[in-house]
């Protein structure tokens, strides 16, 4: 009876200590990039990643390494290595390496993703410096009103009160916020959390509520243009790169979803493989669903399906709505910073109104 070769047990102790680490965008760029340099360079493999283990300072990096290291020495591919490692590259990682080591191009193609995975960065780089400014404005503005509510207010009001002297309707208002921020606002600040956690928990164990949110946030002014430009962006430079490779269309769309295929453009991307299977054009599905898709993509790759050029059209887009990305974040920012600067100069004001005028009413009635 044929008995089972079974792995060695440090590997599987490997393995397994690296199954749940995860690598930052730096850290993925650095893998990429550094082992691309070394290969290109005729070092084997094995070696290669024995050097980048000695320069890294990453715990989860290292092990990374470490469990890739050993899955090449028990006769796997690396890109099977590192498709067991979810936390640490995607789908269109794995794929872009395991057709460069089919073809013998592994060098060329681990710059491929080092560079792809530079634009991901400088996208999501331009996406949060476009949000910090608003969210930092809105959370100064809060903690002003709390402070001033809670704090300030519950010093006046014995003295507003005693004078019996009848407040302004700003004043009464500004009033009963301090009592209720007072007497609720920590009951108020524990079901918000409270909400967010339930919402979190939702998110990560239902596809629906996932998509849910993401189709949600997409119709917010502004912000949802943005995150669709940059999904299509990632999409298309992704596709394209895949593309070039050698993969086919539909082995591109497959890969180009995360590993868990749970967001909403995961679902569409899908989709899109099953299309190109059936023998329909890409570009059916991408004008039928403009809410994901601007109308100007899905008619740029419908001519380049049109004329033998899709990878090409695919990586103009990429270039193309990374622009339109950064026109976006700087409209954005030109737009929110005095609409921002309204509002909280308005909030302020409001609130010294609403102390300042029982203060001039009882000087008033002490001249009187």
């Amino acid at each position: 009876m044929h008995m089972p070769v079974l792995p060695h047990p440090k590997r599987l102790t490997t393995v397994a200590a690296a199954w749940h680490a995860r690598l930052s965008s730096q850290e993925q760029i650095f893998f990429a990039q550094r082992l691309a340099f070394l290969v290109e360079g005729g070092v084997p493999l094995m070696d290669a990643l024995g050097v980048m283990r000695g320069q890294v300072r990453s715990r989860s990096c290292r092990r990374v390494i470490e469990a890739l290291r050993s899955e090449i020495a028990a006769g796997h591919p690396l890109a099977d290595g590192m498709r067991a490692f979810p936390g640490a590259f995607g789908a269109s990682a794995v794929t872009l390496v395991s057709i460069g080591e089919s073809c013998g191009l592994l060098g060329r193609n681990l710059q491929h993703l080092a560079d792809e995975l530079k634009k991901q960065q400088q996208l999501r780089r331009k996406i949060i410096g476009a949000l910090t400014y608003p969210a930092v404005v809105l959370a100064a503005a809060f903690g002003i009103v709390v402070f001033l509510t809670a704090s300030l207010l519950p010093k006046l009001l014995p003295m507003f009160l005693s004078l019996h002297v009848r407040l302004p309707a700003s004043t009464r208002a500004l009033l009963a916020a301090s009592a209720f921020v007072r007497s609720s606002g920590l009951w108020v600040l524990m079901g918000l959390a409270g909400a967010g956690v339930v919402l979190a928990s939702c998110i990560r164990r239902s596809t629906r509520v996932l998509r849910w949110c993401e189709y949600a946030f997409l119709r917010v002014p502004a912000f949802g243009s943005l995150l669709r430009h940059a999904s299509v962006a990632h999409f298309s430079r992704a596709v394209g790169t895949l593309l070039t490779s050698g993969l086919t269309l539909r082995e591109a769309c497959i890969a180009c979803a995360t590993v868990n295929g749970r967001g909403l453009y995961d679902l569409h991307f899908l989709t899109m493989a099953e299309t190109v299977n059936r023998g329909n054009q890409l570009s059916t599905h991408l004008l039928r669903h403009p809410r994901l898709f601007p109308e100007l993509f899905g008619q740029m790759i419908a001519a380049g399906e049109q004329s033998g050029k899709l990878p090409e059209a695919f990586l103009y887009l990429s270039d193309h709505y990374e622009r339109e990305i950064d026109e976006a974040a700087n409209g954005l920012s030109a737009l929110l910073e005095p609409a921002l600067m309204l509002f909280t100069g308005a909030l302020v004001g409001f609130i010294a109104i609403a102390v300042i005028s029982p203060m001039y009413a009882i000087t008033q009635s002490l001249h009187a």
